[in-house]
């Protein structure tokens, strides 16, 4: 699978990344235009996340096939390293240095708590990691075990019909078989987006309608109906993907796409503190010019830190730097 083929794939994981982002930085505030705004964020919760996820699974066979040893040490280790260390890094920011400040005493977090509440934002790393293990330990199941084990683990957990606010426990429920499909489904997936991609492209615009709809309705607590909901919108969103290669806008998404992971791990920080400023601004009184600048903000600082300051041994902020590289002479990985 060449590069050029898998560009649709970067384009989709730029769009997830951006409504992740889109979603932190919503503000509260009067008027039609925020309200719709907030609205919208809320419903995208059926898309955002298992679209990363099912991405995620995309490029994951050769990890998965991988003797036990390799793929401890060279997936999920760099995954719970990355975990830990940026846990500590927003501790320090958000909880350790303001009460220095308050009190003058030095708190800090038991890292052992990361991985029974993981924090904010965070918990996805944390999350993918977990998901990686599953989804190895099961993969000599027969397929129709696999695939009816994993659609029964989306069902117990999304069952209650509770979107906000919902445990990590849960969120593992409804994830981690999105991974799975998109673990076994991109040599298919890849066939059926050039064929179909047209008849999807009008669901750019129902879509957005149709999870407003259901985020308000009692429908949320149909597993059924939920899942059906999140992969029409998987569909939807990589034909759209796909539709946009080549384009002004496909570049910029396959460019937020290639950064996901720094934008993700660092958006946190540049968004709080902006929200801190601002709040002290008569921007507040502009809540849809507020979210937008906060938008802005949260993409732009961390790919202008990855390309100005992230060089040399701060690499290790990125990569764990236990066990070296074995595969930087090789290919990179595809599906099979």
């Amino acid at each position: 699978m060449d590069k050029q083929r898998v560009e649709w794939v970067d384009i989709a994981k730029g769009i997830s990344i951006l409504l992740v982002v889109l979603w932190h930085s919503k503000v509260k505030g009067d008027g039609p235009l925020i309200d719709l705004i907030n609205t919208l964020n809320e419903g995208l919760i059926f898309l955002r996340m298992p679209l990363f996820f099912f991405v995620s699974g995309f490029f994951i066979h050769k990890s998965l096939c991988s003797d036990w040893s390799f793929f401890l040490k060279y997936k999920i280790v760099n995954l719970l390293y990355l975990f830990i260390l940026w846990s500590i890094i927003n501790d320090f920011i958000f909880k350790t240095t303001p009460i220095f400040f308050r009190t003058n005493d030095v708190v800090f977090t038991n890292p052992i708590s990361y991985f029974i509440d993981p924090p904010a934002t965070l918990w996805f790393i944390y999350a993918l990691a977990l998901g990686f293990i599953v989804v190895k330990l099961t993969r000599q199941l027969p397929m129709w075990i696999n695939v009816l084990f994993y659609l029964t683990m989306y069902a117990v957990s999304a069952s209650d019909g509770q979107w906000r606010h919902v445990e990590f426990i849960y969120r593992l429920g409804r994830l981690i078989p999105f991974l799975y499909l998109g673990s076994i489904t991109f040599k298919y997936v890849s066939k059926l987006i050039p064929r179909l991609y047209l008849y999807f492209l009008p669901g750019i615009v129902i879509l957005p309608i149709g999870y407003m709809s259901l985020m308000g309705s009692n429908l949320v607590s149909n597993p059924i109906i939920t899942f059906i909901a999140s992969s029409l919108g998987l569909f939807v969103l990589l034909s759209f993907s796909y539709a946009i290669e080549g384009s002004f806008a496909g570049k910029i998404f396959k460019l937020t796409g290639a950064n996901s992971l720094y934008i993700y791990v660092m958006h946190r920080i540049p968004l709080t503190l902006s929200i801190a400023v601002l709040s002290k601004t008569i921007l507040m009184t502009y809540p849809v010019v507020v979210f937008l600048v906060l938008f802005t903000i949260a993409v732009l600082t961390p790919l202008i830190i990855k390309k100005y300051l992230i060089v040399g041994k701060l690499n290790y902020l990125f990569k764990q730097p236990f066990f070296g590289n074995p595969v930087a002479n090789t290919k990179p990985e595809t599906a099979s």
